[in-house]
């Protein structure tokens, strides 16, 4: 099948270490037995995290957890013990392992961390364990002390250069197999730049144009590309019918709330400064409420609640 027939996030899976896309730092980190110890995978969205968990766990029997979800005590005693209780115990790394992938583990509860740390231990002969988390300081310390933590995100500019490099490469490798190409070397800078550093979202930009019939992407298709969730950005900034915005919300953003959330402080103020510049000096507010609502969400059993109630702040400055 055509590569411009299918879901780029099929084609563009990386199956080995060889062709994930990795900082230097990270792989050098991995070395030669990536499995010789525990891993938590930290780091921005989409960068890869999940799909390294993926090819560490190839031919090993794996059960995966999502801890946002199933991250009750009940997780460990019911799911993970039965998984690693199963296996002979061996002395070292070797084909005999099980694994455990727990994704989004620092969304987990306090229960479950605590009696992780003991499962860890009793398990480490013949199970590892790869964690993948955005924020791994939500983490416990104890839990968190028993892997070796790679974060994927940038650290510094020679690493945000060397990561554009990478994405760039692969990009300009892969567009004339989509059938796409840009109108200068600028505005792939501008692509790459503006969605830094999340592959992901540059792969699902990417899909949009394909399935869009675009074959010359110029600087007003990069500019739509970029904000995630453009319609909700208009309505926060306008005189919007209150509960026109919660239908909204409620219909389309109610099951992401942490990237609604996130965008708010990250997207919405470049979509700001772009296209209602008079509003420019409101940014800095947005961003406060945005970041006390990522933390308040937490509190509240119902996280869209708290979208709603950050949205409404946000839109009561911007409206007036």
């Amino acid at each position: 099948m055509a590569v411009a027939n299918r879901l780029l996030t099929e084609t563009l899976r990386p199956k080995s270490l060889k062709t994930i896309i990795l900082l230097d730092r990270v792989r050098k980190a991995l070395g030669e037995n990536p499995l010789s110890q525990h891993l938590l995978l930290s780091g921005h969205r989409g960068c890869g995290k999940s799909s390294l968990a993926t090819i560490l766990s190839q031919g090993l029997p794996t059960i995966k957890i999502n801890a946002s979800s199933a991250r009750g005590i009940d997780t460990v005693r019911d799911v993970i013990v039965p998984h690693c209780s199963t296996l002979s115990f061996t002395q070292s790394v070797d084909e005999n392992l099980k694994l455990v992938f727990l994704d989004e583990f620092d969304n987990a509860t306090r229960d479950f961390y605590d009696a992780m740390r003991g499962t860890i231990e009793q398990y480490s002969d013949n199970a590892r364990f790869i964690a993948t988390c955005n924020y791994s300081n939500k983490i416990t310390p104890e839990v968190r002390d028993r892997f070796l933590e790679l974060n994927f995100s940038p650290q510094n500019k020679e690493e945000e250069i060397e990561l554009f490099d990478k994405y760039k490469d692969r990009i300009t490798k892969l567009s004339p197999r989509i059938n796409i190409e840009w109108e200068s070397d600028e505005v792939l800078d501008k692509f790459i730049s503006n969605m830094f550093p999340s592959f992901r979202k540059m792969i699902s930009s990417l899909q949009s144009f394909m399935d869009s019939g675009t074959t010359l992407v110029t600087n007003s298709d990069v500019n739509r590309a970029t904000y995630s969730f453009i319609d909700l950005y208009k309505m926060i900034v306008s005189k919007s019918d209150p509960y026109k915005i919660y239908q909204f919300i409620m219909t389309d953003y109610q099951n992401k709330v942490d990237e609604v959330l996130e965008s708010l402080g990250s997207e919405f103020p470049k979509w700001v400064k772009e296209n209602e510049p008079s509003k420019a000096s409101l940014i800095g507010a947005a961003c406060i409420y945005s970041a006390e609502w990522q933390w308040k969400k937490t509190m509240l059993v119902d996280p869209v609640q708290a979208l709603n109630a950050c949205i409404f702040q946000i839109n009561s400055i911007f409206s007036k």
